[in-house]
């Protein structure tokens, strides 16, 4: 049965905590869309991915892939992510041509090994894995005359989450023989075809003429590439998309006669290239004009042997730059290095130096995002778990990197508070999300306003019982079963659901009081109790009750808090760790009176007796025992049944330790089966079922000097025949048990158990169909530590 919920935080305010997600830790949005169903649509909204995209603005590098000539050539992706993972990490005989808006372009083999009209070009997709072969290029291909370039093909796009929209592919390239330029380009909203342009003879071309396959360089509206010679200078190849025409662009004269050089695109959305030095990094920008023979200016240099921490040298060879997130890669003799120009810092990647081609890949990883586009080979958002066939896999492994400013802890507490006590896995999961989150959580300060929020004394997290009918060897095993099938609360790891030759007895702010009915441990001499707590799994025994008891229709025992009956001690929020107290009453049926034992295990407490005033107007007295006892107020009560079948209330005071006798208001019914509840407002009730109905009563005070005086008013009516079937009508159910201020009753039926939530006016069926016997609502909060 799912108990009364308090609405939920609206969409609004949930998205605003999680897009404060890093995008650089793609695992901890994945974890806070796995907090619950309403989390994950959030989450899998479109309008969402969008908005993640606008606030963070800049893709965040997720890692790099290589080229490893070691043995085979192969394709790497080394991740720079905090937690992304990508399905598939290396691409065996194949090579890396360029990496952007979420794609990253392979090559078939070696490029000398490339032959004319067999070019094999693939797109990969590393965060949902899919992959697309081009046709071939239709023109013939010679090595180290072409480079190629991937971008998103969609018109008017941002390219803030583009990675699953149309893609274009561009190859520029020259024929030696020919002395002429052309280009191809493939869209794959053209229907899979190539277009070609061929551009005149261009006087810079000779034999010396090659290309590298560096990265390329998307600035407006045109990509550019590098293009070297072997007896004169270097030169930038300018490609323009729309006119699908191309120019030369000189470098500036520097201080180095064949410098290493890499293009990127500045912060200002200029093209710019980054030159190595002695120990430094000079970053060039290109002064806005028309003119191909535009100047450029140098914006800044980049003394390497400053960054944190010290290397002996950083002399070494350039091989890639992100330029939107500030990261340069770096190939020296003492390692490979990514360079945080934001930052200020390096990090070394490895001792191989035998990669090369490094493209940085930069793109958001959204979980949403990537089932939209391929729902085989995406994480699935789900509330209980991940399906991770063809997953990029997500782990925890620390990556200093630069994170976006994290929303303030208040905002997000007010969201996790908003997590409904009775599903406790959601807010674990919540914790799991991040670090930052798992502190928050596990803070004591987080706790107390977690369990003032959710007043209501805990949530019922399930209920343990005694299965069968009568004291068999069934009745005489404790069973712990949820609340509902769906319900995410389980014990901890290593504790049984059942507790073998134990009677349940009660259970109140978070523990759980159980007898020893093993004849071999326990005998009629001997009384073993034993104070479970479900949330920690911890068990402890009482010391030997210090009288004698042996039928169990003449004791009953309570399970308290500690602070019970001190008024204002304790608000039972979250006491199950605390101090409790045990509650013993009977009835001595040779001397006709009544007596009470206490026990607490605050230090140096032991049992304490004492004996009431006589019974002698109540004889042949019996506890009811499927009735569990209620605390309200200062006292706890107990029901027990005269000779004659009257039903009668037993008062121990908890401050007085005192105890009294009560009679219960005409309900129009002979002998009636009653359990007793402490009411929403606290104050003392019974249920009572007659005639296909379940009546509600409550008491108060009458209000006179005299005080004490109990007076009843029946409260409300619940017509079962609403709820349960047919055939469990046939006879009068029976109450059992009772949860939540009296909002959720147990009953019995002679076709099974039900529980019946008042508020709602639902019933469900519970359990396999054995009769309950003895059952006690476990209800407490279950807050990650």
């Amino acid at each position: 049965m799912s108990p009364h919920h308090e609405p939920e935080l609206v969409d609004d305010a949930v998205e605003e905590v999680l897009i404060r997600c890093p995008p650089d830790d793609p695992a901890s949005l994945l974890r806070a869309a796995l907090v619950c169903k309403a989390w994950s649509r959030v989450v899998s909204k479109p309008g969402f991915r969008r908005r993640y995209a606008e606030r963070h603005r800049a893709a965040p590098a997720l890692g790099f892939l290589c080229n490893i000539a070691t043995g085979t050539e192969s394709a790497h992706f080394v991740p720079t992510s905090v937690s992304f993972r990508p399905p598939r990490a290396v691409h065996r005989k194949m090579r890396v041509i360029d990496a952007r808006h979420g794609r990253v372009l392979l090559l078939h083999g070696p490029p000398s090994a490339v032959s004319s009209m067999a070019m094999r070009l693939v797109i990969w997709n590393p965060v949902t894995d899919e992959h697309w072969e081009l046709p071939a290029p239709p023109v013939a291909v010679h090595p180290s005359c072409w480079n190629a370039a991937v971008i998103c093909a969609a018109t008017g796009c941002d390219h803030l989450d583009c990675h699953h929209g149309p893609v274009k592919v561009v190859i520029v390239g020259f024929h030696p023989d020919q002395m002429c330029m052309y280009s191809c380009t493939y869209s794959s909203e053209s229907g899979g075809m190539w277009s070609t342009h061929m551009a005149s003879s261009m006087s810079f071309l000779d034999l010396d003429c090659y290309f590298k396959l560096k990265p390329s360089a998307l600035v407006g509206n045109a990509l550019y590439f590098v293009f070297m010679s072997r007896t004169g200078p270097s030169r930038i190849l300018k490609y323009d998309l729309t006119m699908k025409e191309m120019s030369v662009i000189h470098l500036p004269r520097t201080r180095f006669t064949c410098p290493r050089i890499c293009l990127t695109t500045t912060d200002h959305g200029r093209l710019g290239f980054v030159e190595v030095g002695v120990c430094k990094l000079y970053i060039w920008s290109r002064v806005d004009g028309l003119s191909t023979d535009a100047g450029w200016y140098q914006s800044r240099v980049v003394d390497l042997k400053m960054l944190p921490p010290p290397y002996s040298s950083f002399d070494g060879a350039f091989v890639g730059f992100a330029g939107s997130v500030g990261i340069i890669f770096l190939a020296t003799k003492d390692g490979n290095f990514l360079i945080d120009l934001k930052a200020n810092r390096a990090r070394k990647l490895g001792e191989d130096r035998s990669f090369y081609g490094v493209f940085p890949f930069t793109s958001f990883c959204i979980p949403a995002s990537a089932a939209a586009m391929s729902p085989h080979h995406a994480p699935k958002l789900v509330d209980d778990a991940v399906e991770a066939h063809h997953a990029p896999e997500l782990v925890d492994d620390a990556v200093e990197v630069h994170h976006t400013p994290e929303l303030v802890d208040d905002a997000v507490e007010e969201v996790l508070l908003r997590c409904p006590p009775d599903d406790p896995a959601r807010l674990l999961r919540a914790a799991l999300a991040c670090r930052r989150w798992r502190r928050l959580v596990s803070s004591p300060a987080f706790r107390h306003r977690y369990a003032e929020r959710h007043r209501a004394g805990g949530s019922a997290l399930g209920f343990v019982c005694n299965l069968g009918a009568g004291f068999n060897k069934f009745a005489n095993d404790a069973h712990f079963i949820p609340t509902t099938p769906l319900s995410s609360f389980r014990l901890p790891g290593g504790t049984a659901t059942v507790h073998r030759k134990m009677r349940v007895l009660d259970a109140r702010h978070g523990r759980i009081l159980l007898q020893d009915v093993d004849p071999r441990t326990s005998s009629s001499h001997r009384t073993r109790l034993v104070v479970w707590n479900p949330i920690t799994g911890e068990r402890r025994e009482l010391p030997n009750l210090p009288v004698v008891v042996q039928d169990p229709s003449f004791w009953k025992a309570a399970m308290l808090c500690a602070a019970a009956g001190d008024s204002g001690s304790c608000d039972h929020l979250g006491c199950h760790q605390g101090h409790f107290r045990v509650v013993v009453v009977g009835i001595d049926a040779e001397q006709m009176s009544a007596y009470s034992c206490a026990y607490s295990s605050e230090p140096g407490c032991v049992w304490s007796v004492r004996t009431a005033a006589a019974l002698s107007q109540q004889p042949g007295c019996s506890f009811e025992m499927n009735s569990p006892s209620a605390l309200a107020g200062n006292a706890v009560y107990f029901t027990f049944r005269t000779r004659l079948g009257y039903i009668r209330i037993m008062k121990y005071d908890l401050a007085t330790e005192q105890m009294s006798v009560m009679k219960i208001p005409s309900t129009g019914f002979y002998c009636p089966r009653i359990v007793l509840m402490t009411m929403e407002d606290g104050g003392l009730g019974f249920a009572i079922v007659g005639e296909c109905k379940l009546y509600l009563w409550s008491a108060v005070l009458d209000g006179s000097d005299s005080g004490g005086v109990l007076q009843w008013y029946q409260s409300g009516v619940v017509d079962l025949r609403t709820l349960l079937p047919a055939n469990a009508l046939k006879a009068s159910p029976g109450t059992v048990g009772f949860a939540g201020g009296g909002e959720v009753i147990f009953l019995g039926t002679k076709v099974g158990n039900f529980v019946v939530d008042v508020k709602s006016n639902r019933a469900i069926k519970l359990g396999d169909g054995r009769s309950f016997h003895s059952v006690v609502p476990f209800t407490s909060f279950c807050v990650p530590r």
